[in-house]
Formats: C-alpha cells, sequence, structure tokens
C-alpha cells in the first residue's frame, strides 16, 4: 500500500474509497487487513507474532480509518498461539485452505468458529479449495465469465438448498491480467455482470458474518498453509514442494534467528537502561514507520526529554535497524527453490543492513551470530554461498 501510495496515488485512493462505500452501505468494509512483513507466523517467536499482527492493524487502521475485522496470514500459515494472537488485538475472522481444518469432510460453504485453549474463539471461513486452484491453474476456467457461472459456479448448487452457501475462492491479485492476459476483464464482467444474470450475490467475509451467524465448531491442523502441504516446512527445510535440494533453507533460518537472538538481547538491554519497557518502543515504532511522526520525535516522547546529537543518532540507528530486523524474515526468501534469487538476497540485504546498523550505533559486531549459517547456503546455479552474497552487498554498499 505505501508502494501503491507513491507510484499509483489513482488505484491507491479507489481502494481507500470503495472499502468506504462498502462500511457506509453495509456497515462493514470488504478490506482486510494482513501482518506487516509477510512473516510466516508459525515459525516467528511469540514477540515477533505480536508485532506483525499490530503493526498491521496499526497500518491498516491509517489507511483505511476504522479497525480491521479480518486478517489475512502470510501463506495462510498459522497455529493456534497465531490466532490466540489475532484476538488479543480484536480480530474476528481469518481465511485458510480447506485442509487446514481437522475435519476432513468440511462444507466449505459455510464459516466456523475455531476453539481456543483460552476458551475464547476465532470465525475461520475455508476457501473452494478445488475451484481456487482451477482458477489459479488453468487458464480454460477464466477464459469466459458467462461460461463460468454457468458450467462451473451454479452446477455445484442447486437451487433446493436452505440456506444462503458462500462461494468463497482464493488466488492471487497477480493472476488478474499479469500472470494470466485479460484476466482482469473476466474478474470485473464475473463481478458486474454475469453472476448477477445469473441470481448470485456478490458478498464479502465481514458482509456475510452480519446475516449468517456462526453455527458449527471445527479445529485447525497446526503449522499448516495453504501453499506447502507439508506444514510450513517449505520456510524451514527441506520438502517435495522444491524441486532442487532445499536444505539451505534451514541454514538460512538459523543465521536469522541467530542474528534476531542476540540483536533482541542489545535492544531490550539499550531501552530497558533508560528505563523504557522495550516492548512499548516495539509496538510503537509503527507511529514512525507511518509517517505520523519523526523518530527523534518518538524518541524524546519515549524518555521526556531532549535528546543530544549522539543519543538521538543512536537511537535512531537500533530502531531502523530493529526493522531490517523484521523485513528479514520475509516469506518470499524461503519459496523457491534455489537461494539464488532475488528474494533470498533481499532477507540476506535485510540482515546485513541491520548488523550494519548496530555496528554504528553501538560499536558491535553481529556479524558471528548470522555468518557461520551463511556459509552452508549454497545455490546449485551459481555457486554462490549466503556469506557470498552478504560481502557482495556491503562491498555494494562501501562497507568493505
Amino acid at each position: 500500500m505505501s508502494w501503491l501510495q507513491q507510484h499509483a496515488p489513482g488505484t491507491y485512493h479507489r481502494i481507500l474509497f470503495d472499502d468506504r462505500i462498502s462500511v457506509e452501505r453495509y456497515g462493514v468494509g470488504n478490506a482486510i487487513a494482513q501482518p506487516y512483513n509477510h512473516t510466516i507466523l508459525p515459525l516467528a517467536s511469540a514477540k515477533d507474532k505480536e508485532l506483525q499482527i499490530s503493526w498491521g492493524i496499526a497500518d491498516f487502521q491509517h489507511r483505511f480509518g476504522r479497525l480491521p475485522q479480518g486478517m489475512w496470514l502470510p501463506e495462510t500459515a498459522v497455529d493456534v498461539d497465531t490466532l490466540e494472537v489475532l484476538v488479543d488485538n480484536g480480530i474476528a475472522f481469518t481465511i485458510l485452505a480447506p485442509w487446514q481444518a481437522v475435519d476432513d469432510d468440511l462444507d466449505v460453504t459455510v464459516p466456523y468458529r475455531v476453539p481456543l485453549p483460552s476458551k475464547r474463539s476465532i470465525v475461520v471461513f475455508f476457501y473452494q479449495g478445488d475451484l481456487s486452484g482451477s482458477i489459479s491453474f488453468d487458464p480454460g476456467t477464466t477464459a469466459n465469465a458467462d461460461a463460468f457461472v454457468t458450467e462451473t459456479l451454479l452446477p455445484r448448487y442447486p437451487e433446493d438448498h436452505d440456506y444462503d452457501p458462500l462461494i468463497l475462492v482464493a488466488s492471487d491479485g497477480e493472476l488478474y491480467g499479469h500472470h494470466q492476459e485479460w484476466r482482469d476483464k473476466f474478474l470485473e464482467y464475473l463481478l458486474n455482470g454475469s453472476s448477477a444474470e445469473a441470481g448470485i450475490s456478490t458478498t464479502y467475509p465481514a458482509r456475510y458474518l452480519l446475516h449468517h451467524p456462526v453455527q458449527d465448531e471445527v479445529g485447525v491442523v497446526e503449522q499448516t498453509s495453504w501453499s506447502c502441504h507439508h506444514g510450513v516446512e517449505r520456510w524451514r527445510g527441506d520438502c517435495d514442494c522444491c524441486a532442487g535440494d532445499g536444505t539451505w533453507k534451514k541454514y538460512l533460518r538459523a543465521g536469522l534467528d541467530g542474528l534476531a537472538t542476540a540483536f533482541d538481547e542489545l535492544f531490550d538491554d539499550y531501552w530497558q537502561a533508560k528505563g523504557i519497557p522495550p516492548k512499548k518502543v516495539r509496538l510503537n515504532y509503527i507511529e514512525v514507520l507511518l509517517g505520523k511522526q519523526p523518530v527523534d520525535t518518538f524518541v524524546e516522547g519515549l524518555l521526556q526529554r531532549t535528546l543530544n546529537w549522539a543519543e538521538a543518532r543512536r537511537a535512531r540507528l537500533l530502531l531502523e535497524a530493529f526493522y531490517n530486523r523484521q523485513r528479514m524474515y520475509t516469506s518470499c526468501g524461503f519459496f523457491f527453490d534455489d537461494p539464488s534469487g532475488l528474494e533470498v538476497r533481499y532477507n540476506i540485504a535485510s540482515a546485513a543492513r541491520a548488523v550494519d546498523l548496530v555496528d554504528q550505533a553501538l560499536g558491535i559486531s553481529l556479524e558471528r551470530h548470522l555468518l557461520p549459517p551463511l556459509r552452508r547456503v549454497h545455490s546449485q546455479k551459481t555457486g554462490e554461498t549466503g556469506e557470498d552474497v552478504y560481502i557482495d552487498i556491503l562491498v555494494a554498499h562501501h562497507r568493505r
């Protein structure tokens, strides 16, 4: 959204406008939030789960002017702890793949309530797995919107049902016109023409819940996702989702985890020594990222006093390092077969930036926590290691 705001402001404001119109017409909006840095939350620490969800909600509220009811989890990766944090932060529902439910014979045309260990619950919508897959990977399915309705949708749902079935489809946005030509036109006509002509009304989860109270309960399978049928292995090791050898992923994650642990200790010690709860600093730093206040004003507000130049610089560098320490867990860096792609380079670059900023701020190098595992991140295509990439990045920034 920040990219759209800068580079495609017309699209950005149209998204906000359409959500506002939905609120005015129906009482609930159609936009939902997402965790801030697209981190695989079941693999994140408890502190990172809380932060990613909190930052995502703050970003949503900043842009849409309201609190979100729903949140899309990155790759729909889920565990019970993540659901608990969603509820802690006021999120009412999320969306998962049907195979993430413990019930193999699930009616996905209705939402479910998932009971939690805390005696609370959260609503989960399960999307249509086969229909979503067909839309995503079979171009013939989306060649004609009229045919899609009459030949694909209507035969699934005879008119003699005694409730309003929800046909929930999940697919990547870039499918429409990018991965598949003209599919943006297919989607436009499906929503604004052919579906209405066939007596199918368009809706969205928050609006559906207004008129359809949740009746049934179901459990979720721990540490599962929509894009890996081996749980969340795709983002931490080798699994059959990868055509090649994916063992490099566990070393990349080990390096990032080692760096994160060492950094968090320094970060917490720094703020505790100043009498400021580190959690307060972490969660509220989103105010700076959203441009609501300058970083120096933010720090002075925490300390309740004016900073000298050296103090301001040190705090600024540590906070920027903290932001990069969050970015280095972006899920795409673990998704693909080989570590030679731009996605892994992005994660390593974020880690390198965090290391560099800590060195500038405190004169402490955290490389020793990161580099040994990165040496074992080996590309079958280029022969490069993760350490090679790390050094290339530092050279590019004149730091070596």
